[in-house]
């Protein structure tokens, strides 16, 4: 009878495994993934390039981080600013200490690609302040490793605590890539509800799109029927004679500009009323819910908690998307949320 169960036991196992290959397996292309993370392996096993987020910029000019450890394979350096910063950038030791720092990353980490500015918006500065300090980092790092990419990390324009910050267009020439963090539409600061959906993630992108090319009052960019990302047209279609233009910008360039940033996690809302605890989806893939709904988001009870978890339906959406409709790729925040899911 033990033998029996052992079987059973290991024909689950079996069967679970293929499910959860079928479901979970990534075929988004290695070179469409970023993933946040915090925990940095030796392993030279990922199918994409973690971005390290524990540096820091001093208000000296210093990036300053302490690895245990770091990849051997090509990787980014996420840079999050000390809130002091912002008072500094514009004074000459800043902009030498910089370029200082720049040179001891180059000279200690040969296999660092390039850094991700992870500094959404200063509560102490205005849109131009933001875009001049964005901007001057750009060409420092330009006019000393032109190879290296600069990217910023910033907030989606319906985002509720961006507040139509950026000036998108300035920002669009001081920087290779984007990651648009498009998380975050429920937050501990709003009402409970999903940290994302397909309409919200449309919606954005719609606003983005149409503040760099509404100069050109000529192009529609979105088809008017559909829902979600049926009125966004493929990025192929972008057939405008004005194209070569120097001032236009085209949906092509935007769309290869931006990483789209989907959310590992979900949050939950307590029996007390407080709404904004972290619910990784790493905890709960094993739910048919999760696995089989074809929803953005499910909403389930446990344990006195309502919890708004995003599903595999909408990743593996917004993952195709990014390729159908020509975005850059993916950026997941953050691989511990969902290490089975990003390796399978």
């Amino acid at each position: 009878m033990k033998h029996v169960f052992a079987v059973l036991i290991l024909l689950l196992i079996h069967f679970y495994n293929i499910t959860c290959e079928s479901v979970f397996d990534n075929t988004l292309p290695s070179n469409k993934k970023l993933v946040f993370t915090k925990l940095i392996s030796k392993s030279n096993q990922y199918n994409y390039k973690p971005i390290i987020v524990n540096a820091t910029l001093k208000k000296n000019g210093q990036i300053l981080w302490k690895p245990t450890s770091f990849p051997t394979q090509s990787f980014y350096l996420m840079v999050i600013p000390d809130f002091r910063v912002w008072k500094e950038t514009k004074t000459e030791s800043f902009l030498h200490r910089f370029q200082n720092s720049l040179q001891n990353l180059s000279s200690n980490y040969k296999n660092l690609s390039g850094l991700i500015l992870d500094a959404e918006m200063s509560p102490i500065q205005t849109k131009n302040e933001y875009s001049t300090f964005v901007c001057s980092l750009f060409t420092g790092i330009k006019n000393f490793k032109s190879h290296w990419m600069f990217s910023i990390a910033i907030f989606p324009p319906n985002h509720p605590d961006q507040n139509n910050y950026y000036d998108l267009q300035r920002l669009f020439t001081c920087s290779d890539h984007w990651i648009l963090m498009l998380y975050d539409e429920h937050n501990p600061r709003t009402k409970e509800g999903p940290v994302s959906s397909s309409d919200w993630i449309t919606n954005n992108l719609k606003t983005i799109e149409t503040a760099l090319i509404q100069f050109n009052q000529t192009k529609s960019i979105h088809s008017k029927s559909g829902s979600n990302n049926k009125n966004l047209i493929p990025a192929e279609n972008d057939s405008n004679p004005n194209t070569s233009k120097q001032n236009f910008i085209s949906i092509t360039s935007i769309r290869k500009k931006i990483y789209l940033g989907l959310p590992l996690y979900g949050y939950a809302k307590s029996k007390s009323g407080k709404f904004g605890k972290v619910k990784p989806i790493q905890n709960w893939m094993h739910l048919p819910e999760f696995q089989n709904a074809k929803t953005d988001y499910v909403k389930f009870n446990h344990m006195d908690e309502v919890i708004y978890l995003p599903t595999a339906y909408f990743l593996r959406k917004w993952e195709q998307n990014s390729i159908e409709l020509g975005y850059s790729g993916v950026a997941y925040w953050r691989k511990e949320f969902g290490t089975q899911y990003l390796d399978p």
